[in-house]
């Protein structure tokens, strides 16, 4: 909370690394700092609770899934609450019944795509079509590959294919594996529902030092100017790829 996070999507290919005890004591551990979470579960109980988040008066629902899991693991038998795994009708039944409880807008958490690819993949745009194409999901967060991909508007709502890395030390860093973006939306309510009428993206860079430091590349003077140019380049290229700009995101500062 002191870091301004209250809401953590735990559906990842790491869910299950250290077995259904693992999620017991993440969830746990979120539990104790008062951070909600979605996208694994300790109970069936729990699995079928809709997450809703009260944000500036609305009721904003979120789901979370995995297109899988490490090699090695598995749900437990009997209980797949453990991790959600990514279809399209599982996300669909998820974001529908946090609608049936009385959710305005659902975001989609989406563990997906290929590490170390820039390009969304064939299967995260067919996916994010279908998602977007129903009124139950709103916007989609994506995350996996560890390095910036593009945002698009697609069916007139927002996907982001993947965000990179915020607070990461990979063991052969290499540049882009450094770099992310911070996505913001505000929504709107009109006639016919909440939409999106305003979309930024904020790049950002980890500072591997020593110390580790996140920096804000729209504002911060400590990071090299060549640096910057580099990460502002590559990070502006990839995120617009896909048309974003023309749809009205953009970049505060630029």
């Amino acid at each position: 909370m002191q870091t301004g996070f209250d809401t953590c999507s735990t559906a990842s290919n790491h869910t299950l690394d250290r077995g259904a005890t693992g999620v017991t004591s993440t969830l746990d551990t979120l539990d104790a700092a008062k951070i909600t979470h979605t996208g694994s579960a300790r109970s069936a109980a729990e699995a079928a609770r809709p997450l809703l988040r009260d944000v500036a008066g609305v009721k904003v629902g979120f789901v979370s899934f995995t297109f899988g899991l490490n090699s090695g693991t598995s749900r437990p038998p009997g209980a797949p609450w453990t991790a959600n795994l990514l279809t399209t009708d599982a996300v669909l039944a998820a974001a529908k019944a946090a609608k049936a409880a009385g959710a305005e807008v659902v975001v989609a958490s989406l563990h997906w795509g290929v590490e170390g690819r820039h390009e969304a993949t064939a299967d995260q745009v067919r996916t994010a079509k279908a998602l977007l194409a129903d009124p139950a999901v709103d916007l989609i967060i994506g995350h996996h590959a560890h390095v910036v991909q593009p945002i698009e508007k697609v069916n007139g709502k927002w996907v982001t294919y993947g965000l990179g890395n915020m607070v990461a030390r990979h063991e052969e860093p290499r540049g882009d594996t450094e770099e992310g973006v911070l996505a913001r939306f505000h929504f709107t309510k009109s006639a016919t529902g909440w939409t999106a009428d305003r979309a930024e993206y904020l790049p950002i860079l980890v500072d591997l030092g020593p110390p580790i430091r996140l920096r804000d590349l729209s504002t911060d003077p400590a990071t090299p100017a060549a640096r910057k140019a580099e990460a502002l380049t590559r990070t502006d290229g990839f995120v617009l790829s896909r048309g974003a700009a023309k749809d009205g995101l953009t970049r505060p500062g630029s």
